[in-house]
C-alpha cells in the first residue's frame, strides 16, 4: 500500500467483453487521523460486532445474523463507493491522479473507465435521493420506541440505510469529479493478471487467494466476497 488511496478493479466475470466489476479500496499505508464521523462509525461497528459474540439462540445473536443477511443484500456497487474516503485520496483539480489497478488481459483501460462511469459515478443522484427518502420516512418508526426493552430496529435500519446512501453518494461524486478532470489513472497489474489466468469466474476461495497476493485489508476482502455472492445469485435466477 502507498501513502495515498488506491482502487482495485475486480472483474466478476472475466470471460465477457465488458465484464461487471467491483472496486476494492486500498487505504493509505500511512496513518490518517480519523475525524469525528469516522470515529463514530468505528465505535458503532465495534458495538455491532459485539452482538456476534452472543450465544446461539440469544436475541442479540439473532439480530446480528439478520443484520448481516440484510447487509449482504445491499448492492456491491454501494458498498464499494461508501468505502472510498475522499480525504485519503488525491485532491480534485490537481495534477495528481488516483490509481486504479486492473488486469489488462481481462478489461481494457477504456472499458474500465467507461464501466466506472456507468456503474458507479452515474448513480450519485440516485443515492442522494434515497438518502433523503429514508430520512423522510424514519419518523414513522418513532412509536416503536415506546415499547420497553425492544430496540427500535426499524429506525436503526432506516438511519443506517440513509447514512450508507450518503456515503455512496459522496464516493460517486468524488469519482465523478476525478473522472471529469482526467484524474482517474488505470494502471496494469501483473499480479492481478496472473490471478485471472486461472480464475475467470472468481469464487470466494479465489478472493481469499487474491487477498493474500495483494495484501488486502479485511474490509476489501469482505466486499469482494459480497460482490461474488451477488453475481452468483443473479446467475442462478
Amino acid at each position: 500500500m502507498s501513502s495515498k488511496l488506491k482502487l482495485i478493479a475486480l472483474p466478476l466475470k472475466a470471460y465477457r467483453q465488458t465484464p461487471p466489476i467491483t472496486l476494492l479500496t486500498l487505504p493509505p499505508k500511512t496513518a490518517v487521523e480519523a475525524n469525528l464521523m469516522t470515529k463514530a462509525v468505528n465505535w458503532s461497528d465495534r458495538q455491532w460486532n459485539k452482538l456476534s459474540e452472543s450465544p446461539e439462540g440469544h436475541w442479540k445473536k439473532r439480530i446480528w445474523n439478520g443484520g448481516e443477511a440484510v447487509m449482504d443484500r445491499v448492492p456491491y456497487e454501494e458498498w464499494a463507493l461508501k468505502h472510498i474516503e475522499p480525504a485519503h485520496g488525491v485532491a480534485v483539480n490537481t495534477s495528481h491522479k488516483l490509481d486504479i489497478l486492473y488486469p489488462e488481459s481481462v478489461i481494457s483501460d477504456k472499458i474500465l473507465l467507461d464501466t466506472v462511469k456507468e456503474s458507479f459515478i452515474s448513480r450519485s443522484d440516485q443515492y442522494r435521493k434515497k438518502m433523503w427518502l429514508y430520512l423522510a420516512i424514519s419518523p414513522v418508526t418513532f412509536p416503536v420506541a415506546i415499547i420497553p426493552i425492544v430496540p427500535n430496529l426499524p429506525l436503526f435500519y432506516l438511519l443506517w440505510r440513509a447514512w450508507s446512501h450518503w456515503r455512496a453518494h459522496r464516493g460517486a461524486n468524488y469519482l465523478g469529479q476525478l473522472h471529469a478532470n482526467s484524474q482517474l489513472q488505470p494502471r496494469k497489474s501483473e499480479e492481478i493478471d496472473r490471478f485471472y489466468q486461472n480464475n475467470q469466474i472468481p469464487s470466494l476461495k479465489d478472493i481469499n487467494t487474491l487477498s493474500k497476493i495483494l495484501n488486502l485489508p479485511a474490509q476489501a476482502t469482505l466486499e469482494g466476497h459480497r460482490a461474488i455472492k451477488q453475481i452468483h445469485h443473479k446467475k442462478q435466477q
